[in-house]
């Protein structure tokens, strides 16, 4: 016992001297001790420095207000010359029951449907002659219509065949039945016999 009491730990004095050790080398950090000149060619470059940057800050801002007044002058002049292209109209209160006032518009649907107003066509005088007109539009429209649908047909048919199927339609073009063409190989040697 009387061992421990005499000899003298460093292990738990060590981060004390550190502490201490660092304190003291920030004191004389701070304190600057490689003289005065050194510190004012800090603070003037400190300065330098600042009044550069607030004086970039500012040119910024005022390129900033500035492209804002000259959007709002845009947008103005564009509002300005909307309302200068659209004319002043007079204020025309809303009349009250329905309005009897005949229009052209019902002249001008039956002028572009080749009719007159009055129901009978523009061009013939009775109606006897519209009817059949009508007809023979209808006919006409049906045959083409027929002779389309006939050769598409007739192509689905040959390209049914090219691809090796047997294909039958009926009147309504619906597919009857569908067989397989069975198609003999053909020797290139064979050709010539």
């Amino acid at each position: 016992m009387s061992e421990n009491r005499n000899s003298f730990d460093w292990q738990q004095l060590m981060p004390v001297v550190l502490i201490a050790a660092a304190g003291l080398l920030l004191f004389f950090g701070l304190k600057g001790g490689g003289g005065s000149s050194k510190n004012t060619k800090n603070l003037v470059k400190d300065e330098k420095v600042q009044s550069n940057v607030n004086e970039h800050l500012r040119k910024t801002a005022e390129k900033i207000e500035m492209a804002k007044r000259q959007q709002a002058i845009r947008s103005w002049q564009l509002v300005n010359d909307y309302s200068r292209s659209v004319g002043e109209q007079a204020y025309v209160p809303p009349s009250e029951g329905a309005n009897l006032q005949e229009t052209d518009s019902a002249h001008e649907v039956a002028k572009d449907l080749g009719r007159s107003y009055d129901g009978s066509s523009a061009g013939s005088g009775n109606a006897s002659d519209l009817i059949h007109q009508q007809m023979f539009e209808a006919q006409i429209s049906q045959q083409a219509d027929k002779a389309y649908k006939d050769a598409y047909a007739s192509q689905f048919i040959e390209n049914a065949r090219r691809a090796g199927w047997d294909v039958k339609l009926d009147d309504n073009f619906k597919v009857i039945s569908v067989k397989k063409i069975q198609r003999k190989p053909t020797n290139q040697f064979d050709l010539f016999k």
